[in-house]
């Protein structure tokens, strides 16, 4: 097999296109609200103290654990010192937005922090373009690349913002193409570091554990063979990582922290929480003295509501082996039902996370060609509810902070002219307005054809199309 797909001219021309517009965008933009966490846990790696030493980064290890390599090789050449600066001038914004940190990291960190995450990007597109093009060939395998490469919203989340989501989704893809060829000890093994990138792999997990169990056995010895193969690739994960487990008390204590943030909103069934009951988000403190809030209730039932459809899902498996192309598709379609309940129904569902279902979304399209709909909106909506919390100027601070390009003062009036301004369509009600129609098109992936709003809407749009230029 070719490491690298042999592609058609205009595909690959693409393809370089797609890696260029990444490179050129990672050094000179940034996410306002995730790169210092990032930049605080960088400088500790570095210093000795270790990926918590601050408290600041607050999700699993794996990420920065990934980056570390590329952060080691850029101290060499650039002091710890120069990674970025404080800009006194953007404090009357961070305070008016709450989504900007008046701190900017420097072009050569931005491209560095990004660099594990983009080449999961690319690894993300030959990996779908390889699955795709097993099962059913071009020219679907290159329109598939092509959705992932050109997709405005992974440009957008991997090298503007370096948002790491692709990073666990990757792990996810493969853990799929590893279960498919009956490789139960590395799909195991996959979501369990997938789950040191983010929690939710977890979920896929039980789904595939949900398939061993009901799918069709000679032997029941057989079918415990096959799960503990897949219960100890897990635990091999488990064993890699214990030097975090043992020996980071930080971790876990600020792990559960976070847990019990109390933060309501996003595309999920929570999208109107923060604009209509806003005392909702307040805690209880138990006879015992242990403190609940809603948000943690919340991501109860979303653990409960995943696992759950992840059974339900493994069902339709139940009786067959897993071998031929319609149980690749019907394990594709359970992927999106695990991972569509985790986004309905977790606490916060931001942008970033779509990046969760689209490879599978992807995957589906030349069995399932009316996925197209709910790439394009989550792809479109995704993107404007990002630019609707801060506008596109907050992601431009080192271009002009590093640049004479672009003033930074321009840049602090565009991001307070509109969240001071009124009118028809404010912040709060773009935001809303956006989170809800993620909130539905999110659903009607779960949904049959005829009741998904993604589908409904874009043939809708496709014939006002044909009669308007028929």
């Amino acid at each position: 097999m070719r490491l690298l797909p042999r592609l058609s001219r205009a595909t690959l021309y693409l393809v370089i296109l797609g890696v260029v517009v990444r490179l050129l965008l990672a050094p000179f933009t940034i996410c306002t609200f995730d790169q210092y966490p990032f930049y605080i846990s960088s400088i500790d790696m570095l210093s000795g103290v270790g990926i918590y030493g601050h408290a600041y980064y607050a999700y699993t290890p794996l990420f920065m654990v990934t980056a570390y390599p590329f952060l080691w090789l850029l101290q060499l050449v650039l002091p710890l010192s120069q990674f970025g600066t404080d800009v006194p001038s953007m404090v009357d914004v961070a305070q008016l937005s709450g989504m900007v940190t008046p701190f900017v990291t420097a072009p050569a960190y931005n491209l560095v922090i990004k660099a594990p995450v983009i080449i999961a990007d690319l690894l993300m597109g030959l990996m779908i373009f390889r699955m795709v093009d097993e099962r059913w060939g071009r020219p679907w395998s290159e329109r598939a690349l092509l959705f992932w490469m050109l997709n405005p919203l992974v440009i957008w989340i991997t090298a503007v913002t370096g948002q790491f989501d692709v990073l666990p989704a990757l792990m996810t893809v493969m853990a799929l193409m590893a279960f498919h060829r009956r490789s139960y000890l590395l799909c195991g093994l996959l979501i369990s570091l997938g789950v040191f990138f983010k929690i939710y792999p977890a979920f896929l997990g039980v789904f595939y554990l949900s398939v061993l169990l009901v799918s069709r056995y000679d032997s029941n010895l057989a079918r415990f063979r096959d799960v503990a193969l897949l219960a100890a690739g897990a635990l091999l994960g488990l064993v890699i990582m214990s030097p975090f487990l043992l020996f980071s008390d930080q971790m876990l204590e600020y792990l559960g922290r976070r847990s019990a943030q109390t933060v309501f909103g996003g595309m999920n069934l929570y999208c109107l929480v923060p604009y209509l009951i806003s005392h909702i988000c307040k805690e209880v403190v138990t006879e015992g003295g242990w403190r609940l809030n809603p948000s943690m209730l919340a991501t109860f039932v979303a653990l409960g509501g995943a696992a759950l459809l992840s059974m339900l899902a493994a069902l339709r498996l139940k009786g067959r082996a897993i071998t031929d192309k319609g149980d690749w598709t019907v394990l594709c379609q359970g992927n999106v039902m695990v991972i569509a309940a985790i986004l309905l129904t977790q606490p916060v569902t931001n942008p970033q996370h779509m990046l969760w279902t689209l490879p599978f979304l992807i995957l589906l399209l030349a069995k399932e060609p009316r996925r197209i709909w709910a790439i394009a909106a989550l792809s479109v909506l995704g993107a404007l509810y990002y630019l609707s919390l801060v506008t596109p100027a907050a992601v431009l601070y080192p271009l002009g902070v590093y640049t004479p390009i672009v003033d930074v003062g321009a840049l602090n009036q565009i991001i307070l002219g509109y969240h001071d301004g009124g009118g028809i369509m404010t912040q709060v009600g773009a935001t809303a307005l956006i989170s809800v129609a993620g909130f539905l098109v999110i659903l009607g992936t779960l949904l049959p054809e005829r009741y998904d709003i993604s589908t409904i809407v874009g043939r809708w749009l496709q014939r006002r199309w044909g009669e308007l230029h028929g």
